[in-house]
């Protein structure tokens, strides 16, 4: 809930009783298709909580539709095309950098993990990744691949900020 909490600050001054379905859908229709259903997951289960301890009558997720999604192609990004768009982030947006290296180098699916992933969730000490089980269909699952890659272009990062890199 921390991750939804701040997301929709017109509803905080409203008791839980008061928020219907007719409130949350023009919110929830501002998150991209792929973002959606998993804040929806998370509101409902705050709802159902609320429901199960009588705060209100009923949940009003229930009411909304989750985004029907169909499997698509796989999109595969050339080595030529990776590396551009590393260049590019590294020269202009230091902060897109993370999320491209663990995206391409770690295998972390962009929707419903890297977007939701925190810094907290990153263990540079260990070289892991760990992708929460609200993320995923499972329980926690820890992803010992901070590669190599990783590290190394973390250290250009650094070197690109005159700091030194040990790996």
């Amino acid at each position: 809930m921390r991750r939804t909490v701040n997301r929709f600050p017109s509803l905080h001054d409203r008791p839980v009783s008061d928020i219907s379905h007719r409130d949350l859908e023009p919110l929830l229709n501002e998150i991209v298709p792929g973002g959606r259903n998993p804040v929806m997951r998370q509101l409902r289960a705050f709802f159902n909580y609320g429901v199960k301890r009588e705060y209100l009558a009923e949940n009003p997720i229930t009411r909304l539709d989750f985004v029907e999604s169909s499997p698509k192609e796989v999109e595969v990004i050339s080595p030529e095309d990776v590396a551009k768009m590393l260049e590019t982030a590294l020269a202009n947006d230091l902060g897109l950098l993370p999320y491209l290296v663990l995206g391409f180098f770690c295998g972390i699916r962009p929707v419903g993990e890297l977007t939701l992933l925190q810094w907290s969730d990153v263990d540079f000490q260990n070289r892991s990744v760990t992708i929460r089980s609200y993320y995923l269909k499972d329980k926690a699952a820890t992803i010992p691949r901070a590669l190599r890659e990783c590290y190394c272009l973390a250290g250009g990062l650094s070197r690109a900020r005159g700091a030194d890199c040990h790996l």
